[in-house]
């Protein structure tokens, strides 16, 4: 309906595009899995970050904030795979409902991490290796609230710089709009004193 209505310029707007394409993969006959991307049309809720600046300014954020993310989050799969290793050792052989092979032992590594039902399982351990203790708090410490707490200071430092980059654009057109102002006043002096 609103191709019809609108011709070429429907085409100019990249929601559309995406609608069409969502649309046009959804109708292919061949497979019934594709119509279940209609549902990804909800991602047009995206567009009320083009209405408000304060969420374009968190999204601008965030955006800039992902190489700092990314080498965190690789921190991460690093500590996650070596505590997972030491914690298939340590206690696989005991305890395999954990830390039987090294994907159940990343799985409850994230589960402590989450710090959701950690103490059921680090006291079940316990009750076998009583300085279990010691590895679960060092890696709780790493894991949860150092590279946690880096992520969240990598995304106020992107925030930070964002804000400050919008401030010296702004300071900066207020510099022109003064500068204008004062060759005007210089101007209309100029003509009085003729």
């Amino acid at each position: 309906m609103q191709f019809a209505a609108q011709g070429q310029k429907f085409l100019k707007d990249p929601w559309h595009i995406f609608d069409v394409v969502v649309i046009t993969i959804s109708l292919v006959p061949a497979n019934a899995a594709f119509s279940v991307l209609r549902a990804v049309r909800a991602l047009r809720i995206l567009m009320l970050v083009e209405t408000s600046a304060s969420l374009r300014h968190i999204m601008a954020s965030l955006f800039s904030a992902i190489p700092g993310i990314a080498g965190i989050a690789t921190l991460l799969a690093i500590l996650f795979y070596i505590f997972g290793i030491m914690a298939t050792r340590l206690f696989g052989a005991d305890f395999p409902q954990y830390f039987g092979n090294l994907q159940t032992s990343f799985f409850s590594l994230f589960q402590i991490m989450t710090l959701e039902g950690w103490p059921d399982i680090v006291r079940s351990i316990m009750q076998t290796y009583p300085y279990a203790w010691i590895f679960f708090i060092t890696y709780i410490i790493i894991a949860t609230y150092s590279i946690l707490n880096l992520f969240i200071a990598v995304i106020i430092d992107a925030m930070e710089k964002q804000y400050t980059k919008e401030v010296d654009v702004e300071t900066l057109m207020l510099e022109n709009i003064q500068k204008e102002i004062q060759l005007l006043h210089n101007k209309i002096d100029n003509e009085k004193s003729k």
